[in-house]
């Protein structure tokens, strides 16, 4: 059901009356003369303010008033900031301070969660760098370790090589001792220059001699090859063999 509500007021010696359209939210100012005129205007401020009027009464009428003026003395009725302007300034500069309180603080937490993060870094990088120091002093002992190793193999081997020359200095020593005193050495120095004759059957030939410098020459590299065995046996055993025969 369509309700209006009604308010009479007496401004400029008219008589008028503010209604109310509850549906339309249409406010109609109704103007009627004491002819009997009567007029209803619809300024286009007072559209859509949806202002209730039935409850409020005036006890006696007000001296000559325009609209402006009334809605400036009740401004209840139809003002929606009471102080204006000065208030909606002051609500927008607490808008924008509240903004800059905002806008700070999460500043501050992005600034606390960067110095956060940067700490972090800080404290892996400091542990990737233990951890790559260690890795070099552990690199660092194992590549000693490994020269040391090496060194001392190579001594063993230049021993093992001084002892070898030495056997072979002795043992071709003694062979060129026993070819010396051989018969066919006793006839060579009696007899300087070869006869025409044939050679004594008592003396070795030089095939025999070749035989016998192959034989001791055979000997001499196999004791040294099982003595380089016996040096690189891992149980212990062919050390002392080889320091038994040294």
């Amino acid at each position: 059901m369509k309700k209006d509500f009604v308010q009479n007021v007496y401004a400029g010696g008219m008589l008028v009356k503010f209604s109310f359209d509850a549906f339309s939210h249409k406010k109609g100012v109704l103007y009627r003369s004491f002819n009997g005129d009567a007029t209803t205007r619809y300024p286009p401020y007072h559209h859509n303010l949806g202002v209730d009027l039935s409850t409020e009464e005036v006890k006696e009428p007000p001296v000559d008033i325009g609209i402006n003026q009334w809605y400036s003395l009740y401004p209840s009725r139809g003002l929606k900031r009471p102080r204006g302007p000065k208030r909606a300034r002051t609500e927008a500069e607490g808008s924008e301070s509240e903004a800059e309180d905002v806008k700070g603080a999460e500043e501050d937490d992005n600034v606390r969660l960067l110095t956060r993060m940067l700490n972090v870094l800080k404290a892996t990088r400091s542990e990737q760098t233990n951890a790559h120091a260690a890795q070099r002093e552990e690199i660092r002992a194992v590549k000693d370790e490994i020269i040391r190793e090496i060194t001392t193999s190579e001594g063993r081997t230049r021993a093992m090589i001084n002892d070898v020359e030495d056997g072979l200095m002795q043992d071709f020593t003694e062979l060129r001792t026993e070819l010396k005193i051989s018969p066919y050495n006793r006839q060579k120095k009696a007899h300087p220059f070869a006869p025409s004759h044939a050679r004594p059957t008592g003396g070795p030939t030089i095939s025999e001699e070749a035989a016998q410098i192959c034989i001791a020459t055979e000997m001499f590299l196999k004791e040294l090859a099982d003595k380089e065995a016996a040096a690189r046996d891992p149980s212990g055993k062919g050390k002392r063999k080889l320091s038994r025969t040294l």
